[in-house]
């Protein structure tokens, strides 16, 4: 029983105990009665939700092909191929708690296994109605490329999302992340382009997408391609994604 529950029957129940005594034309067991309807109308009152909070998530499924130019740099791995899958999710109203997850694992032809995730739990996010939200979240997560190609390390990732609808069955994804590597010496100022970072990236997607009105927000799926890019150890990395995006909206 919820504590609103409890409140509300002991109210009623102390009603009833201090009703006066009085004769039984004066129908005390219909006073008493009066006190426990009221009681238990408090209780049904008391299940309708109070500030109710809405919130939106999205998902995206990814394969990403990507060529490094300067593969010198990084073990002579020059083509990289993953599988990944990234969420994006925020709980509130116009400024919002948000938090995320993205991984990926693939490998290169060259070196072996290539991997990365990251846990964002640290962020924040901006509601922009049915049409989308602009998110920045940070937080901590692993990389590498076997072989040492890109040697493991602990990253500390700080990433910028925009995802909107600019008109209706149009989905576009533009982000930025910057991310630093303090413990792994080979991937530190490994962003040429990003000199206050150790490693940065960018990403522009775009494709069709169907959504569903849910309260303030919506819900929403759909194909698309786009372009990635990324700097690590002073190598410039350029891919291109294609995947499918789904989302919920309460």
């Amino acid at each position: 029983m919820k504590l609103s529950h409890l409140i509300a029957l002991t109210a009623g129940l102390a009603a009833v105990a201090v009703t006066p005594l009085a004769s039984a034309d004066d129908g005390p067991s219909s006073d008493k009665a009066t006190a426990l309807e009221r009681a238990a109308s408090q209780v049904a009152s008391s299940d309708e939700p109070v500030g109710h909070q809405e919130g939106m998530g999205v998902a995206n499924l990814q394969g990403r092909y990507a060529i490094a130019n300067r593969p010198e740099k990084v073990g002579n791995a020059r083509h990289f191929g993953t599988l990944g899958f990234s969420t994006r999710a925020f709980y509130g109203e116009l400024f919002n708690y948000a938090f995320g997850l993205a991984i990926e694992v693939g490998g290169t032809y060259e070196a072996g296994l290539a991997y990365k995730a990251d846990l964002l739990p640290l962020g924040g996010a901006v509601a922009l109605g049915k049409r989308g939200f602009v998110m920045l979240a940070g937080g901590a997560g692993v990389s590498g490329v076997a072989l040492e190609t890109i040697p493991f390390a602990v990253r500390f990732p700080l990433d910028l999302r925009l995802e909107i609808e600019p008109v209706d069955a149009l989905r576009v994804v533009v982000g930025a992340e910057v991310a630093w590597t303090p413990f792994t010496t080979a991937r530190r100022e490994g962003a040429p382009r990003g000199p206050f970072a150790d490693e940065i990236g960018f990403v522009l997607a775009m494709g069709p997408s169907r959504a569903e009105h849910r309260g303030k927000y919506a819900m929403w799926k759909g194909y698309y391609l786009g372009v990635d890019y990324r700097e690590t150890m002073g190598t410039p990395i350029l891919g291109m994604i294609a995947g499918f995006n789904f989302g919920s909206a309460q």
